[in-house]
């Protein structure tokens, strides 16, 4: 929902797999503030960002199809999901660190093992 970014605190609120309420921040986030702010005219601030075409949300099993569909149509690989954004931005991260743990952190991971995992490079 719009309303789970924060401009004060320039991040993003969700609930996690688990029922766990993550705090991700965004980095760059007037770009992205400024593009959000464009899709919610004429919105109210509690509807959801992504929406059908009935205006209601978009449920996360509908998305990850588009988003696989967008994928195939732009000729990537089969095996990319949306679940790749998570590893590339896990990745990207880690190399301009070179800190495991604030990668963990980011993540959300409780063991940087499993952090390990999402680095590719």
């Amino acid at each position: 929902k719009f309303s789970d970014f924060s401009e004060r605190t320039q991040s993003v609120s969700f609930i996690r797999k688990g029922g766990e309420r993550h705090i991700l921040k965004i980095y760059e986030f007037d770009t992205i503030f400024n593009l959000l702010e464009i899709v919610r005219e004429g919105r109210d601030k509690k509807s959801a960002l992504f929406i059908n075409r009935f205006g209601l949300a978009v449920s996360k099993r509908a998305l990850h199809g588009k988003i696989k569909r967008l994928f195939r149509k732009a000729g990537l690989e089969s095996d990319l999901t949306p679940h790749s954004f998570r590893k590339a931005c896990a990745t990207n991260l880690y190399v301009e660190t070179k800190d495991i743990l604030k990668v963990r952190d980011y993540l959300n991971h409780k063991d940087a093992k499993v952090t390990q995992t999402y680095i590719d490079y």
